[in-house]
């Protein structure tokens, strides 16, 4: 039993650490998100998300001693271009049940799975010489060159051999030395494929192990997103009206996902993580009423049948927010509808906007080259 316990706390001690910082590894996800529209990245602890979460629903702490990195992803009004985009170029997603859940779960999935690649790399080759021993490492080394000595040895009596073979079948030796030129590009490229394979293996079992959950999945998979928003201080969660409120954007965002990685977190008695108090707390009245009436009419039960109840409750929330951080029509309707339609009339006026901008750059060309370039 006690050796055991040695044991385990050895492979504790011994547990490979990222080479970079939990503060590195979030800034790297941000960066490598924000071109996809998902501008909201913040790190919490996933020990201070379960301290006050149910038992089936907790994140996993990949048995770090007290702190787990957890990122929580979401987005403003700055994914809907990028996706509009996507839909253009990869026109299949828009057959897809849901498009934008496809582009969410394709782009935070490379995202954090490139991350994961990378934290670890610097480490690896400094973790896997500590595992062996100086003594083997010395024997070796000091091996290796009478190895390499009867290797050689080996290969010329094998080229010998095979050159008196030829000779005795009738080959002559220019043909020889060009048969065996070719057996040792191909050995050569064999022992390249080789390498190339056990790199993938190494970088793939080195990589950062994280867990990924999304914001529409349901089950085991389920995440509390708006109280991994409150206890993590990215958001207030007003319990009147079911929203979360952000200190930038109000009411004008989405949670997407929760990254939780296999790493040392932020610290759980952190002041960064103490509850946030309603920043707008007059509007709390007239947003309950709203509540109440849309209760009364069923929208908690049909989201869809009632959007624009809903898309009212939210711009109440938001009238402290600046507008330009609201959602367009289009985004705001299909934030509650998941409509198709709506993305096509997206689609439609998007492609209407850069056939304007092309022909408006037509017509500036040629009236640069009319005025004989002066403008």
């Amino acid at each position: 039993m006690h050796l055991q316990q040695h044991r385990l706390s050895q492979q504790q001690q011994h547990k490979q650490q990222p080479c970079k910082t939990w503060q590195q590894i979030t800034a790297t996800l941000a960066h490598l998100l924000q071109t996809s529209g998902f501008d909201i990245v913040h790190a919490f602890p996933v020990q201070l998300f379960n301290s006050q979460s149910p038992l089936d629903h907790q994140l996993p702490t990949f048995n770090q001693p007290s702190s787990t990195l957890a990122v929580i992803i979401g987005n403003s009004n700055a994914l809907w271009l990028p996706f509009m985009q996507q839909l253009t170029l990869q026109g299949q997603l828009q057959d897809l049940p849901d498009p934008l859940d496809a582009y969410v779960e394709q782009h935070i999935k490379a995202a954090v799975q490139h991350c994961c690649s990378c934290c670890v790399s610097q480490a690896c080759g400094s973790a896997k010489a500590a595992q062996v021993p100086e003594p083997a490492a010395a024997a070796a080394a000091a091996a290796a060159p009478h190895q390499q000595a009867h290797q050689h040895s080996c290969q010329q009596q094998e080229q010998h051999q095979q050159q008196h073979e030829q000779q005795r079948h009738g080959k002559m030796p220019g043909q020889a030395h060009t048969q065996q030129v070719s057996q040792t590009q191909q050995q050569q490229q064999q022992q390249q494929q080789q390498q190339q394979q056990q790199q993938q293996q190494q970088q793939q079992s080195v990589a950062l192990q994280h867990e990924l959950r999304f914001s529409h999945q349901a089950g085991a998979k389920f995440v509390n997103m708006l109280r991994a928003a409150q206890l993590s201080g990215l958001a207030y969660y007003s319990s009147t009206t079911h929203l979360a409120m952000h200190v930038r954007y109000g009411p004008w965002f989405a949670l997407r996902a929760v990254a939780v990685f296999d790493c040392e977190g932020p610290d759980p008695a952190d002041s960064a993580y103490d509850q946030m108090l309603c920043p707008y707390p007059e509007l709390e009245q007239q947003a309950g009423q709203e509540m109440q009436t849309l209760e009364g009419l069923g929208g908690l039960s049909n989201w869809q049948a009632h959007w624009r109840k809903w898309a009212e409750l939210r711009s109440i929330g938001g009238k402290h927010t600046h507008p330009r951080y609201c959602y367009c029509p289009d985004q705001l309707e299909y934030h509650y509808t998941k409509s198709k339609a709506v993305l096509a009339r997206a689609l439609n006026a998007l492609q209407q906007q850069e056939q304007r901008k092309q022909e408006e750059g037509v017509a500036a060309a040629a009236a640069a080259a009319a005025g004989g370039g002066v403008l």
